[in-house]
C-alpha cells in the first residue's frame, strides 16, 4: 500500500471509516454512530447537482426503520403515484402505486436530499471530512491503519472496519484487490428546469423508447423537471458539448414528453437550468467484502436507472451494512459473507429482470442501441 512522507498528526481511533458520503455512505453512517465510532470521508465538500431523484415505494419502511420518515416528509418531496410509458408499442401503458402496500413512492430534489442526508448522519454522531481524501491504507492482522488528508493536514486513523461508499467508481474496493466490471456502456445526459404551472404529468414518472435510447422525465419539488435521455457512450450523436436548446429540442420532437412538459415554461428562464452528463450502466464489483472490508450501494452494484433502484439501493445496502457491522463489532458475526450473498442474489435477479425490460422493445432490434444494450455478461452467483 502506498505511503505518505508528509508529517503526520497522531494516530487517532474509530470502530468504521465510511469513503464518500452520498446515500449510501449517509445510511450506513447514520445507523452506526448511534453504536460506534463513525468517521465518513467525501471529496466533496457539499454535495452538487445531480441526475437520480425517484425513490420507490419499498424505501418508505426503510425510512421508517431508520427513524428517518418524519423528518423526510418535511423535506417537501413529491409523491410518485405511478409511471406512464411508451415502451414497446406506441400505446401509453400506466403502472400505479394504489395496491402497493408500501404505499407511493417519491421524486426528491436530489441536491436537498443529499445534503439533508449528510446532516442527518452528522446529527446522528458521525464524524465528516469533507473535502477529503484516502491517502493510503494497511491491513495491520486485526485493524486497519489508515491516511487521510484534509485541509492539507494528513491524519493517521486506527479502524476496525472500511465502507467503500464511493459510487461507481469504487476506488477503497480496487486498492484492497477488487475487480469492477461493466455489464454495458450506457450513459445519461439530464437537464434540470421549471415545471411552473405545468399541471401535466403530475404525480408520475414518464418513459419513452426511441431508435437510439429512452427519455424520461418526472417532476421534481419547487415546481422543477427532469428530462433525460439515456443512450450508449460511444453513439455518435452523444456529445458531451452538446448545448441546453439542442437537447430541449430533441425532446420536444418526442411526442409523449410533449404531452408531460410545456416547454415554453421550461426554457423561460434559460440561465436557471441545470444540465448534466453521468455513467448509468449496469456495473459490479467482486468481490464485494473480504477482511473488515465491505462496498456499499453503486460501489458494490449498478443499476441502470430503468430500474429506479439507484437510492433505494443505497439505502438498503448501507442499512445492511451497518448490521453486519454491528455483529461484527459486537463479536456475533465473524465474517461478511452473509452480506455478500445478499449483493450476489440481488444483483442476479436484477440481472433477470433487465434482460426481461429491455427484450419487451421489440421494434428497433437493428438499431445499435438495441442490438448491443443487452449485457451478455453474467453477474457472478455463489
Amino acid at each position: 500500500m502506498n505511503r505518505v512522507s508528509t508529517p503526520l498528526k497522531q494516530m487517532i481511533d474509530f470502530e468504521v471509516l465510511i469513503v464518500g458520503a452520498g446515500s449510501a455512505g449517509c445510511s450506513a453512517a447514520l445507523n452506526l454512530a448511534r453504536f460506534c465510532r463513525v468517521l465518513m470521508i467525501d471529496r466533496q465538500a457539499n454535495p452538487v447537482p445531480r441526475a437520480g431523484e425517484s425513490l420507490l415505494p419499498a424505501a418508505n419502511k426503510l425510512l421508517t426503520d431508520m427513524g428517518l420518515m418524519d423528518t423526510f416528509v418535511q423535506q417537501g418531496a413529491l409523491p410518485c403515484y405511478g409511471n406512464r410509458s411508451r415502451w414497446g408499442s406506441d400505446r401509453v401503458q400506466e403502472t400505479d402505486f394504489l395496491r402497493d402496500p408500501a404505499g407511493h413512492g417519491w421524486h426528491l430534489d436530489r441536491l436537498q436530499w443529499d445534503i439533508w442526508l449528510r446532516a442527518t448522519a452528522e446529527e446522528r454522531g458521525t464524524t465528516l471530512l469533507a473535502p477529503a481524501r484516502l491517502e493510503s491504507v494497511e491491513w495491520m492482522g486485526t485493524y486497519w491503519n489508515v491516511c487521510v488528508a484534509a485541509n492539507q493536514v494528513y491524519t493517521m486513523y486506527k479502524v476496525r472496519c472500511l465502507v467503500d461508499a464511493g459510487g461507481r467508481t469504487p476506488g477503497l474496493a480496487k486498492r484492497l484487490g477488487a475487480v469492477r466490471t461493466s455489464l454495458d456502456n450506457l450513459v445519461c445526459h439530464w437537464v434540470l428546469g421549471s415545471d411552473q404551472g405545468n399541471e401535466q404529468g403530475q404525480g408520475l414518472s414518464y418513459i419513452e423508447s426511441a431508435p437510439n435510447g429512452w427519455w424520461y422525465t418526472a417532476p421534481t419539488p419547487h415546481q422543477q423537471r427532469i428530462i433525460a435521455f439515456h443512450t450508449l457512450a460511444n453513439a455518435p450523436f452523444m456529445d458531451r458539448k452538446q448545448t441546453v436548446s439542442t437537447f430541449l429540442k430533441a425532446a420536444g420532437s418526442v411526442q409523449g414528453l410533449r404531452e408531460n412538459i410545456d416547454f415554453q415554461t421550461f426554457t423561460q428562464q434559460p440561465e436557471c437550468i441545470i444540465q448534466g452528463y453521468t455513467a448509468a450502466n449496469s456495473a459490479y464489483t467482486r468481490p464485494v467484502a473480504g477482511p473488515q472490508w465491505l462496498a456499499i450501494g453503486d460501489a458494490a452494484l449498478s443499476f441502470d436507472p430503468l430500474a429506479a433502484q439507484g437510492i433505494f439501493n443505497a439505502l438498503y445496502t448501507g442499512l445492511a451494512a451497518a448490521e453486519s457491522i454491528y455483529q461484527f463489532l459486537s463479536g456475533t458475526m465473524q465474517d461478511f459473507s452473509e452480506y455478500e450473498q445478499t449483493i450476489a442474489a440481488i444483483g442476479a435477479t436484477y440481472q433477470i429482470h433487465l434482460k426481461q425490460w429491455y427484450e419487451a422493445e421489440q421494434r428497433w432490434l437493428k438499431m445499435p442501441f438495441w442490438n448491443r444494450f443487452i449485457p451478455t455478461a453474467k453477474l457472478e452467483q455463489k
